[in-house]
């Protein structure tokens, strides 16, 4: 290949790159404006999990707070559910690395989660639990660290999903806010992925090399979540598009 060619090639890549980025950068953009999410002088923590959702949406908001119209900074804290002995392990170093190139910080906060779940409590149905207790713990720790708000990689497949849980399973119609203030923890959680599917997630994080850290959690693949994630992928395939609707129509819940 002549040095000309790969020189187009290369080109083609920047512009493609760039192009996407842009797009999604301008989605996330949406959210923040359309929900209100983000104040002058904001500490924003990033709950980083270290899969595809959570570590896409700190590096575009860390990117947005390098031009946004009003200044805010960025965090990643990560929750090490096994009481340190991940990060003890270097779990967590390639995801630091990754960030670190980005100029991002990430802070790892150990918590016995997983023992208290799995080991104390023996919980059969753990989610709920497991959720509550490490949002207490983040919470707890943006507090700590003089946060004004925290960011979740929820996106648009986890609202629809989420908005079937509570149908079919609590009987309301209903998802998750996209910008919530809790009162007893004083901070407002926000969810800047809300128009960025999946599948784009997926295909942006492997053109960006995202390190993916491996889920521990005993429960992961086998929850209510998994079999609703399921069911709707096998409704888009015999509907094509009904996903799409499907998340129009539960936006409206939000007034």
């Amino acid at each position: 290949m002549s040095i000309f060619c790969q020189i187009r090639i290369d080109t083609a890549l920047i512009l493609s790159y760039n192009y996407i980025m842009q797009k999604y950068i301008s989605r996330v953009m949406k959210a923040i404006k359309e929900f209100k999410m983000v104040d002058e002088g904001d500490v924003i923590v990033v709950g980083v999990s270290g899969g595809k959702d959570s570590m896409l949406t700190v590096i575009l908001l860390n990117e947005i707070s390098k031009f946004y119209e009003k200044s805010f900074r960025v965090i990643a804290v990560s929750l090490d559910c096994t009481g340190g002995e991940a990060e003890k392990s270097g779990a967590y170093e390639p995801t630091r690395k990754y960030l670190e190139s980005w100029g991002i910080e990430l802070q790892v906060v150990h918590t016995d989660v997983l023992k208290i779940v799995f080991e104390d409590r023996k919980e059969k149905n753990p989610c709920s639990l497991c959720a509550n207790l490490r949002r207490g713990r983040l919470n707890a720790h943006a507090k700590e660290i003089g946060a004004t708000k925290i960011a979740l990689g929820h996106h648009t497949d986890d609202f629809i999903e989420t908005f079937y849980l509570n149908m079919i399973y609590g009987g309301s119609l209903r998802s998750f806010l996209p910008t919530t203030y809790f009162s007893r923890a004083d901070i407002t959680q926000i969810r800047p992925m809300l128009y960025m599917k999946e599948s784009e997630i997926i295909a942006f994080g492997k053109k960006l090399g995202i390190p993916i850290l491996d889920n521990c959690c005993e429960a992961n693949g086998k929850t209510q979540r998994q079999f609703v994630k399921e069911e709707l992928a096998r409704l888009d395939k015999l509907v094509p598009g009904s996903k799409d609707r499907i998340f129009r129509a539960s936006l409206q819940t939000l007034g």
